[in-house]
Parts: structure tokens; C-alpha cells; sequence
């Protein structure tokens, strides 16, 4: 497991699942121009594949560079730190991120993670994305709406790029799928490294209303009685971290003035729109005698890897945007989470040794969630895609290949909008 700070020694690298399958990715990059390729989060496919590329499939005088697409700027920034700090450069340098408003790159840079909205936008500035000789998306599987658009754009692209080395990669399985989209491309699956973990079921939550509070009084009864190992709280977005974090931090302190000893303890929020300032905390390695409670939104789902956690608490709840193309109306609203995720929540508690996932619904209701999460372009307001595609020089989006195509009256109504 990496250590908590951001530095992660090359010895440390070599060890990660997805050295293992080294020769095996170069070679296929080599032969295929599309490859998919699917690892536990954790695996190491965000922070390696690119360096492999970079050092073994390129030509040294090769000065196109690598992008690596992140659904999120938390992701895109931290990543970039990581690599970096694992070439002993700078941020800017031959490692760098780009993400809205903030451009930290060079000249020099090679490997390149951006977030699908910015690379969305070069691709409206230079069609055919002449400054990269390898594209990686990456958290696929997130099937957000800008990465589903990538995806498809990518087909057209290296239809006419035949040196365009494509690279899709997934924390779930969904392999099928993606390789079936890009003609049957070759697909990889790196081998996850996994502790078991054992499930708790807190029954059925007839307050649900009330889960803040109910994971809040959780993590502390967990915190006050469990060996050492950091907890992960995932709730569904910023203003309930924020209020959690605070909630816990009052029952802590007033604990303490009661003379109930417990173990030193460092409260940490985790959702996409914090500052670097507070990601960087995250990661920054507590003492040994202490422990990392984080509330952290979906995105610490996949995204975001935070080594040492041992107890997991899911709500089995997420925000998520919905849109009624009829009524022309989006929401945002709190709704249950797909049993992929269930499984990937709970997956984190075991990537450094066994760990425990508390979760906050029955093994009943699980049944009832959906299999997995509902594609982002199934369900949101696709006048701004269209207008992009429409940049892009899609002249007809109505034809367009998704991998999950989008209700045919969201396309024609947004059509109607942007025309």
C-alpha cells in the first residue's frame, strides 16, 4: 500500500498490481490502437500506464504528449502530484494538470492529466487532438456525461489517426462493452490486491432522514472501540461533509471533557469542490497513535485512493442529477446508490489489510438497488452537448455513437434549443 503522503518511492511503483502487466500493456498498445483496460482502484492504472507509455512505447523525440482524462479536478491534481513526486520533478514539468482555469503545464510536459471538460474543449479547438500521441480515459466506468462524449469522439478521431494510441480504463468490469464499442479492441484486467472485508448490515434505516447523524454517532462508537485504521464515511455531498465534520468534532470534544479517553483523532472532508489546500491533508501521513475519520462525498469511491482505511460506513446514498426532457426541468436530488457501488465502497476498507464496511441499510434493500448507476447522458440536459458536437463539426448528433445512447427525444429537444 502507498504511504500517505504524496511521495511514492519508484520501489514502491514496481510493487503495485499493474506492474505486473507491463510487458503485456505495452504489447498490446503496440498492436492495437484501442485498448481497455480494467483494475481494482488501488491497482496503480491511473499513476503507472501513462509513465509506461512514456517510457516504452514512445520515441524519446516524440514530443506529442499523453493525456490522462479524470471525470474530476480533485483527481486530475492530485494524480499529477503523485507522478511528479515518483519522477522527482515539479508539477509543470514533465508531469502536469490541467483542469478549468488553472493550466499547469510547459513546454516540457509529456504526461498531461486533464479533466474531460478541458480536453472536451481542445478537441472543439484542434479536431483531431494533433498534440497527443496517446489519449487515456480514465474512470470510465464514472460514464459521465463528458467521458461518454469522449468516448465517442475518440472512435471518430482514430478513425482518421491511425498513430492515435487509445486507452480506456475501468474500475468494474464492464469490459464488454467498451470493447465492443470500439470494434472488439483487446481488453486487460489487472489483478486487484484485496483484503477480505466483512460486512455489517446496521438494519434498515426507517429514519433515513436522520443517516448524518446516524453515521456521525457510527464512526465515533467505531472510533471509541475498534483497534487502530482510519474510518471512511461516504456522504452524498458538500454541506452534509461539512456539517458532519463539525458534528463530530463537538461529541468528540465534549467526550474528552468528560474524561473518556480515546485515541487522538484528525477529522478530514473529501468532495470534489475542495481546495488543494485540503486534499493535500488527506494524504499527509498522521502519527501512528492517530486516526483519520474522512467524510467524503462518491468520489472517494474510485477516484481518490487514501491509504490505511480499515472501516468503511456507507450510507448507500448519493446526489444525483436527473432531467425530464419533457418537462425541461433538472433536479438534483438524494437518491440510493447501485450495488456496483455498494461493492466498491466496501472494497476500500480492504486495500491495506482486512477491514469491516458498516453499512446503513439491510441486505434486503440492497437487493432493490439497481445494478449499476444509470449513465450521466441518460438522465441530464443534452443542449450543451449538442452544441459542443455541433462545434466539433458533428453535423447530425442524432447519428452520433454512445456507448449507451441517450433518450432520442433528450437529443431532438436539445436540438430544438441550441437550433
Amino acid at each position: 500500500s502507498s504511504p500517505d503522503n504524496n511521495r511514492l518511492p519508484r520501489d514502491m511503483a514496481s510493487s503495485l498490481p499493474v506492474s505486473s502487466e507491463r510487458e503485456l500493456i505495452i504489447q498490446t498498445i503496440s498492436t492495437s490502437q484501442f485498448v481497455v483496460i480494467s483494475g481494482a482502484t488501488g491497482s496503480g492504472k491511473s499513476t503507472q500506464i501513462a509513465q509506461y507509455i512514456l517510457d516504452s512505447y514512445l520515441d524519446p523525440s516524440d514530443t506529442r504528449m499523453i493525456a490522462i482524462s479524470q471525470p474530476r479536478r480533485v483527481g486530475a491534481v492530485s494524480l499529477a502530484r503523485r507522478v511528479a513526486a515518483e519522477r522527482d520533478g515539479q508539477v509543470g514539468d514533465l508531469v502536469g494538470y490541467t483542469i478549468r482555469f488553472e493550466d499547469c503545464t510547459s513546454p516540457k510536459t509529456r504526461i498531461r492529466y486533464i479533466t474531460d471538460g478541458c480536453l472536451l474543449r481542445e478537441v472543439s479547438v484542434d479536431q483531431q487532438l494533433s498534440s497527443y500521441a496517446a489519449v487515456i480515459l480514465d474512470e470510465a466506468h464514472e460514464r459521465s456525461l463528458q467521458t461518454d462524449i469522449l468516448l465517442g469522439l475518440m472512435r471518430e478521431i482514430a478513425h482518421s489517426r491511425s498513430s492515435l494510441r487509445v486507452v480506456v480504463t475501468s474500475a468494474t468490469l464492464d469490459l464488454e462493452k467498451f470493447s465492443s464499442f470500439f470494434g472488439m479492441c483487446p481488453t486487460l484486467s489487472i489483478p486487484g490486491r484485496c483484503y477480505p472485508v466483512e460486512i455489517v448490515h446496521i438494519d434498515s434505516m426507517e429514519h433515513w432522514r436522520y443517516y448524518v447523524d446516524a453515521a456521525v454517532d457510527l464512526a465515533l462508537t467505531v472510533h471509541a472501540s475498534k483497534p487502530m485504521g482510519h474510518i471512511l464515511v461516504f456522504l452524498t455531498g458538500q454541506d452534509e461533509i461539512e456539517r458532519a465534520c463539525s458534528l463530530l468534532g463537538k461529541r468528540i470534544d465534549s467526550m474528552l471533557e468528560d474524561d473518556v479517553s480515546m485515541p487522538d483523532v484528525i477529522i478530514l472532508p473529501m468532495y470534489g469542490a475542495l481546495s488543494s489546500d485540503g486534499q493535500s491533508r488527506i494524504f499527509q501521513q498522521c502519527p501512528p497513535d492517530c486516526r483519520k475519520i474522512i467524510f467524503a462525498s462518491n468520489i472517494a469511491e474510485t477516484s481518490l485512493t487514501v491509504s490505511g482505511i480499515v472501516y468503511v460506513i456507507d450510507t448507500g446514498l448519493m446526489k444525483q442529477k436527473m432531467f425530464d426532457p419533457v418537462s425541461g426541468i433538472s433536479s438534483l436530488s438524494i437518491t440510493k446508490i447501485s450495488r456496483v457501488s455498494a461493492t466498491q465502497r466496501a472494497g476500500r476498507a480492504g486495500r491495506t489489510g482486512p477491514g469491516i464496511c458498516y453499512r446503513l441499510y439491510s441486505a434486503e434493500e440492497l437487493e432493490s438497488f439497481l445494478p449499476e448507476t444509470v449513465p450521466e447522458i441518460q438522465r441530464s440536459s443534452l443542449s450543451h452537448s449538442v452544441l459542443l458536437l455541433k462545434e466539433i463539426g458533428i453535423s447530425d448528433p442524432l447519428t452520433f455513437k454512445f456507448v449507451d445512447s441517450p433518450p432520442r427525444i433528450a437529443i431532438e429537444t436539445a436540438l430544438v434549443i441550441v437550433l
